[in-house]
């Protein structure tokens, strides 16, 4: 019993929501911004934050899936409680007009943290998502916190890189086993070269029956003769006969 009343008042709690974001765009529009009105932009915010938190699941789901405005709460909501805690309460809303557009921004206490949550308001929309937008829940970090997130995204970053210089290190490394590959591996056989054959010696004409000493007898009788044309007066020489004589003056002749 304590179970389904609680799943009503919830589902209640996210319909009262609802209908207040989507009526109050219609009654704003039909006339000029008031404080009253003001307030109420203030008022809807405060209370559909506080209420958020007493949402079961499949209500906040429920919530998030009636327009991109309740999507974009929801978001924010989730994550702002996830890292400051749940909400403890609101302050004092600050707004600001402009040509019919509300600016609020909203104070809010966290369990852990503060933060600011902002929306803009639109007097001349007509629905949720023409009225409403830029919802943001802003957490105020001290500086304790900011520090250590700065040093974990600083040291993350380091770490990155010594990685990434790590990996390319090895992968130059495997270069060397690269270039032992290709060299065992067998080279092409080049082509023969044949060596240019050397020409064949011209052949000695031998002519047969004829001795050494009757060649050199024809080569003197020769000399002489062209000795005798260059001479006709002297007396004629007529060789006899040719003796082979062993004399070294004979043969450096």
């Amino acid at each position: 019993m304590k179970k389904t009343w609680k799943k009503l008042t919830s589902l209640i709690l996210t319909l009262t929501c609802m209908l207040m974001l989507l009526c109050l765009p219609v009654s704003a529009a039909a006339s000029a911004i008031t404080e009253e009105d003001k307030a109420s932009v203030a008022s809807t915010l405060k209370s559909t934050l506080e209420q958020m938190g007493t949402m079961s699941e499949s209500d906040l789901q429920s919530f998030k899936d009636s327009s991109n405005f309740t999507a974009s709460f929801v978001d924010a909501w989730k994550s702002s409680v996830d890292e400051a805690g749940t909400v403890v309460s609101t302050g004092e809303a600050d707004i600001t007009e402009k040509e019919g557009v509300l600016t609020v921004k909203i104070p809010v206490e966290f369990e852990k943290y503060s933060g600011t949550m902002s929306a803009t308001f639109d007097s001349n929309g007509t629905t949720t998502d023409t009225a409403w937008s830029g919802l943001t829940i802003n957490v105020n970090y001290p500086m304790s916190v900011l520090l250590e997130q700065a040093g974990m995204n600083t040291l993350m970053g380091i770490c990155i890189v010594f990685v990434m210089l790590i990996f390319l290190s090895l992968i130059i490394s495997l270069f060397k086993f690269v270039g032992q590959t290709q060299q065992t591996k067998k080279a092409a056989p080049a082509p023969k070269v044949e060596a240019p054959k050397a020409p064949a010696a011209a052949p000695v004409v031998e002519m047969a029956g004829i001795s050494d000493d009757t060649e050199i007898a024809l080569v003197i009788s020769a000399a002489i003769a062209a000795y005798e044309e260059e001479n006709p007066g002297g007396d004629g020489y007529v060789v006899r006969s040719i003796k082979k004589v062993n004399n070294r003056r004979w043969k450096r002749a």
